[in-house]
């Protein structure tokens, strides 16, 4: 188990490293990241750059606590609170009919929808698994890192693409019917 537990923790890393170093990889994706904040219109504009801030900062937060065993728990319980509270701002985004372009991973052109919510449904499970499975312990053998830290970078890879790759077999979406005639 000591090696779906580094998986499951290396993966949730990466994600989160991805995810703020999408926004804020150049002035143009941070300019877009916290647009995207304001466009939400749930927080007053002058919060948005703060709120920016704190979300980048959180999710390096979570990213670098994850891989460390004694620190795996709060890296845990912080990715399941972001992920939560990701998971509402889409909501209610939905639900007030607002488009807002997504920008988790920094850049897309799509809106906040179900694809979002679904790709945030299997982080919190494997959020969950994580901590049903972490082992506090360490050193790591080389074995276990071997594996685990390149199977966990995949799957990050595989789920920061998740929304295109959905977008690719809905047939509703614009990417899906780029390639098709009519």
């Amino acid at each position: 188990m000591a090696y779906v537990d580094l998986i499951i923790r290396t993966m949730l890393s990466a994600v989160f490293v991805i995810s703020s170093v999408g926004k804020i990889r150049t002035a143009e994706a941070w300019h877009d990241f916290r647009s995207s904040i304001d466009s939400l219109e749930m927080i007053p504009p002058r919060l948005a750059r703060t709120t920016a801030l704190g979300v980048v900062a959180l999710e390096i937060v979570v990213a670098i606590s994850l891989p460390i065993p004694a620190l795996s728990m709060a890296g845990l319980a912080g990715s399941a609170s972001l992920l939560v509270l990701f998971s509402a701002v889409i909501v209610r985004a939905m639900r007030a009919g607002r488009r807002v372009e997504c920008r988790c991973f920094g850049s897309s052109d799509t809106p906040m929808g179900v694809p979002h919510l679904l790709r945030n449904a299997f982080l919190l499970l494997a959020t969950a698994g994580g901590a049903a499975l972490s082992s506090a312990r360490a050193p790591y053998s080389a074995e276990l890192l071997l594996v685990s830290v390149p199977a966990g970078v995949a799957g990050a890879v595989l789920i920061a693409s998740f929304v295109e790759l959905y977008s690719l077999f809905d047939n509703s979406s614009p990417v899906s019917q780029k390639g098709r005639r009519r």
